[in-house]
């Protein structure tokens, strides 16, 4: 089903714009079940630097997990869903 703005099920105040092309990157690969540690190297940074944009990207979406950042991600439509 497409989610509207008024959905309950969109997070509160996520827009695409809320996040940042690295936050959007990095959630993208974590959608895509890729390991951090690969995402870190496909991004040419550092573990840390990959920590501080997931606890962003978590924050901004009210996450507690990286799997809930990635289900809240694609319910607000900021992850295409895969094999679609």
């Amino acid at each position: 089903s497409v989610l509207t703005r008024d959905d309950p099920l969109r997070p509160q105040g996520v827009l695409r714009g809320a996040l940042t092309l690295r936050e959007r990157e990095v959630l993208g690969f974590l959608g895509e079940g890729v390991p951090p540690a690969d995402i870190a190297d496909l991004l040419e940074i550092r573990m840390s630097t990959l920590r501080r944009h997931m606890k962003s990207v978590m924050a901004k979406l009210g996450a507690s997990t990286r799997l809930e950042a990635v289900v809240l991600a694609r319910r607000a439509g900021l992850l295409r869903d895969l094999g679609g």
